[in-house]
């Protein structure tokens, strides 16, 4: 937590932007709320498939918006493991019904969104098993089975250093064995960027068309000294 992911939208257009959200709680930049108004351009619903409704509809009529933000998909699967009919039933099949509602979410039906729209999912992380930092997912199946981060081309883990006695909030671009990002090779010079979205998105328009040559998206910081806090992944 407290990581830069859900300050990475700041500078996304809001008249072409659509976030979706779990929680309540304001965006950590100024004029955030004025920006993003619910009913317009945010929706607030800890209802775990009212998801895809949304994303649906966005994808039929809401042809002005460009940018629809899942944050977090985390809060998304803790709110459905903690309802209270969830919890009450004590079959197995409850956990494949869940595996299935998060991959109808996040990933059967995204071919079929228009090309033109980006979709970014945020969530947190955990240290599994065997040593490797990937994203919290519920119980085995997803992690075993379903694999998310799988199905997805660019996955950035956001990171904290401190260089000089000053924090610098940055995305990391590719695997390095421990934290699971990845990027297409050429994609990103820089193993660590500024974790601004817009800009990465930018880049990634720019490498899918050939426009120019691979440069650098940000400067690399003069030392990396170890992480502060945990990391997190945030997928477009």
């Amino acid at each position: 937590m407290g990581t830069g992911k859900s300050t990475s939208l700041r500078n996304l257009p809001p008249q072409e932007t659509f976030i979706i959200s779990p929680n309540a709680k304001d965006f950590p930049w100024e004029g955030a709320m004025e920006d993003y108004v619910a009913g317009k351009n945010f929706i607030q619903t800890s209802d775990f498939v009212s998801v895809k409704k949304y994303l649906d509809q966005i994808n039929a009529k809401g042809t002005h918006v460009k940018y629809v933000v899942i944050e977090d998909i985390t809060h998304y699967m803790n709110a459905r493991m903690m309802n209270n009919s969830f919890i009450k039933r004590e079959d197995w099949g409850k956990w494949n019904e869940f595996g299935a509602d998060v991959f109808s979410i996040v990933i059967k039906d995204f071919e079929k969104f228009r090309p033109d729209l980006t979709i970014i999912i945020i969530g947190h992380t955990e240290l599994k098993d065997n040593g490797q930092v990937g994203m919290l997912t519920a119980g085995k199946l997803l992690d075993n089975s379903v694999k998310i981060p799988s199905y997805f081309t660019y996955a950035f883990h956001s990171r904290v250093f401190k260089t000089n006695n000053k924090l610098e909030y940055k995305f990391q671009t590719h695997n390095d064995g421990v934290f699971l990002a990845k990027t297409p090779m050429g994609c990103f010079a820089d193993d660590f960027v500024d974790n601004d979205l817009i800009q990465i998105i930018d880049r990634i328009k720019e490498y899918r068309s050939k426009k120019r040559p691979v440069t650098k998206v940000a400067e690399p910081t003069t030392a990396v000294p170890a992480p502060i806090p945990a990391p997190d992944p945030v997928t477009p």
